[in-house]
């Protein structure tokens, strides 16, 4: 498309430090970006092991430079809501002039990385990136407590987070919807502890990264990615720190032979059992 048009690719290696508004006080975010005369977000509807689903606020996260993004999980990343409300408030320092969602062929199950394709055969678009995710979790059958980004945006008082106040055209969401659209495979059932717990157990209450030793090539990727440095390779296998793990799945992500699964802790599995 670019060879068609003529256009060009901007390279998105400078970091321009801009200052936050809220919770986040300093973002380093692309020139390029900050830049532009108009921004158009071309995300795809993705399920995401952290997020739930990414979709238009989670896709701006590709205006953080390079290695900044592992930063960022590891300052905001052990906490989902926390996380949620860093992308909210970086979507808020540039907001785009529309949102284009490709959820002609969707993601479901483990995404982004590990998930299946989903044949949704729907195109989204909208100007406010929040209104947008909200309508797109609708249509895959999200739940409000598992979409972060709208219970940050909520918390925030952010236009798009009401969905009450959300007007759509087009094919009636009656007929958008996807039947039986898999979520990731991920249960966190930390809702409501005091910090105190959490950190005590943790271990038992998320489900965390493994080794699929068969298809695992010990390239380091993932070692490599991690941003808390969980990961290490010993007597010619990979180690995880789960103490020191965020559980951000960046290396499940990012693993290019699919050699990482998951693991649910233990309360989750007793959980699950009585449900």
């Amino acid at each position: 498309m670019i060879e068609e048009t003529g256009a060009e690719i901007a390279d998105f290696s400078e970091p321009v430090e801009v200052a936050g508004t809220g919770t986040f006080k300093r973002f380093a975010l692309a020139r390029p970006y900050l830049g532009a005369d108009r921004i158009i977000n071309l995300p795809k509807l993705k399920t995401h092991e952290m997020m739930t689903m990414t979709c238009a606020v989670k896709n701006l996260f590709g205006a953080v430079v390079g290695t900044g993004k592992a930063g960022w999980h590891l300052k905001a990343g052990a906490d989902r809501d926390l996380f949620a409300r860093m992308l909210v408030e970086l979507y808020l320092l540039r907001k785009p002039d529309l949102n284009i969602v490709d959820a002609v062929a969707a993601m479901e199950g483990d995404g982004p990385g590990s998930g299946d394709p989903r044949h949704v055969g729907l195109l989204l678009a909208g100007e406010n990136a929040v209104a947008v995710d909200v309508v797109a979790a609708e249509i895959a059958g999200i739940p409000k407590k598992l979409l972060y980004i709208q219970r940050a945006a909520a918390s925030l008082g952010v236009d798009g987070a009401d969905r009450s106040e959300i007007e759509t055209t087009g094919l009636p969401l009656e007929e958008a919807c996807v039947p039986g659209f898999r979520l990731p495979h991920i249960s966190d059932v930390q809702f409501g502890l005091p910090q105190f717990l959490k950190n005590r157990l943790r271990h038992y209450l998320t489900s965390r990264p493994c080794l699929a030793e068969e298809r695992c090539r010990l390239c380091g990727v993932c070692k490599d990615a991690c941003p808390p440095h969980a990961i290490h390779i010993r007597e010619g296998r990979l180690s995880f720190d789960y103490h020191a793990c965020i559980r951000c799945f960046c290396c499940r992500e990012l693993c290019p032979e699919g050699a990482l699964d998951v693991v649910e802790g233990t309360l989750v599995k007793i959980i699950k059992k009585f449900k």
